[in-house]
């Protein structure tokens, strides 16, 4: 969006200057630091005269040295719009940041502002390696710094997007197992910490594991059918190892992790993006990574991995959770086509299903937060076909920062029907899928919107994971006078909706596109 303002200053400048000089002079002998207009005896362009401008028939001219050529507007901007947000981040030669874009549902249709989510957010230190594990680049580091993996008995599967050779899959065998050298670039040896995908389908097994047989170095496994870590010392030595409280139900996609402050001495344990666990193991540990690493297997050990793994990342660092959810977030492009606001005395049903659009081109709606006091929806909503979505994002924000999301596979969807437990691939909750829900919808219940229900078994002894309030609960009216509140679970896992400590309320509800 500067460069808007740059090209007007550019073209205030060639009406200025116009005149300033006699439009037959075309004197390279000197450095000319104002910008004007060629009258009717043209400049050529040649090496000399590289990044001169000019203006002509109603366009504005740099010269590259060889050739006079017409300054481009940004792709993304109101006069070059983009098709969504994917389409503009895909297009960009940098990390495209998070804000406003102009997008276009069509080629000859009219143009309109959308908030872009291009996952960018905390600064993160570069990973000392990065594995992507998938068909593009196999079992290899991405900056080649590290021996490239040693593949045995896997295969290309789909990855967390529902792409295939997105992921490697694990056979939960000995001789199925990826082998990682390390020639001194896995070291992280004091603070740490590690991330990828995984995608569990069965109960043990080894993620990332340090020495790849006899004695242990630091890990991350599946054990008993919970994600483990222990932060060894370089002697091998152990040191009390984190387990997360709940089982990870089989057969879905989560986003794990395990970090080590070598100054602190705490460890933690993540899961898609949050913290689950946090213990004391002891300050200035000397890690156990100097070893090669195995995934999937380790040797002499009869517990085997089995499922897919993708994205493996280890920084030197202990990351910070607003660094672990932009890394987890990262090089994606979302468009914002509606958003809740906590407070707001419209339906949010009511809005999202209606004929028309809503804040559409107020610029300060055009946000996470709860700023502008209204609702936002976009002209996406009512040409869903025409936008062609494969990928839904629900994503609760509370002062701007992203406290729970859940991803839909939106293929063949409509603006309604994405929303639904057959089409959820992702959630923050990682036992939406398992347990019962007696609702499941955007229409919801009982006034009740976005909502997603364990069971009802009278006001008091409501569960549930996510709704937008109505008022016929004691649940509901306890956050009077705000109607149309967005709450939610701040476990893992649903709750009694009259547990207000284990409720949280969120400021926005977002639903993005791509």
């Amino acid at each position: 969006m500067g460069y808007l303002a740059v090209l007007s200053i550019v073209l205030t400048s060639i009406l200025c200057y116009a005149t300033a000089y006699h439009p037959s002079e075309c004197d390279y002998g000197e450095t000319y630091y104002n910008v004007f207009k060629i009258g009717q005896h043209d400049c050529g362009c040649e090496a000399k005269s590289a990044g001169q401008l000019k203006f002509d028939e109603g366009k504005v001219l740099v010269c590259d040295g060889n050739k006079w050529n017409a300054l481009q507007y940004e792709y993304g901007s109101k006069n070059n719009p983009g098709f969504s947000c994917e389409d503009i981040r895909s297009s960009s030669a940098k990390q495209a940041a998070n804000g406003l874009y102009w997008i276009t549902l069509g080629d000859n249709r009219e143009s309109f502002p959308v908030y872009c989510d291009m996952g960018t957010g905390a600064k993160v230190p570069d990973p000392i390696a990065h594995y992507p594990l998938n068909s593009k680049y196999a079992t290899r580091e991405i900056k080649n710094r590290q021996p490239q993996g040693i593949p045995a008995g896997i295969r290309l599967e789909a990855g967390p997007d529902g792409k295939a050779g997105g992921s490697y899959q694990f056979e939960g065998k000995a001789d199925s197992y990826i082998e990682f050298p390390n020639n001194g670039g896995l070291d992280a040896k004091y603070s740490m910490t590690m991330l990828c995908w995984v995608y569990p389908q069965n109960l043990e097994g080894p993620i990332f594991n340090y020495k790849t047989s006899g004695e242990w170095g630091v890990h991350m496994w599946m054990v008993a059918g919970k994600l483990f870590a222990r932060f060894t010392h370089r002697n091998y030595v152990h040191t009390p190892h984190l387990i997360s409280s709940q089982p990870l139900p089989l057969n879905q996609w989560y986003y794990v992790g395990a970090s080590y402050d070598h100054n602190s001495g705490i460890a933690k344990l993540w899961l898609n993006g949050q913290q689950v666990l946090q213990l004391n193991i002891g300050a200035q540990i000397t890690l156990g990574t100097q070893d090669s690493v195995r995934m999937g297997a380790k040797g002499g050990d009869h517990r085997y991995f089995k499922g897919r793994v993708t994205g493996m990342k280890i920084y030197d660092v202990a990351l910070t959770m607003e660094q672990i959810n932009t890394v987890k977030r990262a090089n994606q492009g979302w468009t914002m086509v509606f958003k809740a606001v906590t407070g707001v005395d419209k339906r949010v049903f009511d809005t999202y299903d209606s004929p028309h659009t809503l804040s559409e081109d107020v610029m300060a709606a055009l946000d996470v937060t709860n700023k502008h006091p209204d609702h936002y929806k976009n002209r996406i909503v009512l040409n869903w076909g025409d936008f062609g979505p494969s990928e839904a994002r629900v994503v609760l924000y509370t002062g701007g920062k992203l406290v729970k999301e859940l991803k839909f596979d939106a293929l063949g969807s409509d603006k309604l029907n994405w929303f639904s437990n057959p089409r959820l691939t992702y959630s923050s909750w990682i036992n939406i899928k398992t347990e019962p829900n007696n609702v499941f919808s955007i229409a919801g219940l009982s006034e009740r919107h976005f909502f997603i229900n364990k069971s009802y078994s009278g006001c008091p002894n409501d569960f549930g994971w996510l709704a937008v309030t109505g008022w016929h609960c004691d649940w509901e009216k306890h956050y009077l006078p705000r109607k149309n509140v967005v709450i939610y679970s701040k476990s893992a896992s649903y709750t009694n909706w009259q547990n207000y400590n284990e409720v949280g309320v969120a400021d926005t509800l977002v639903v993005y596109l791509r």
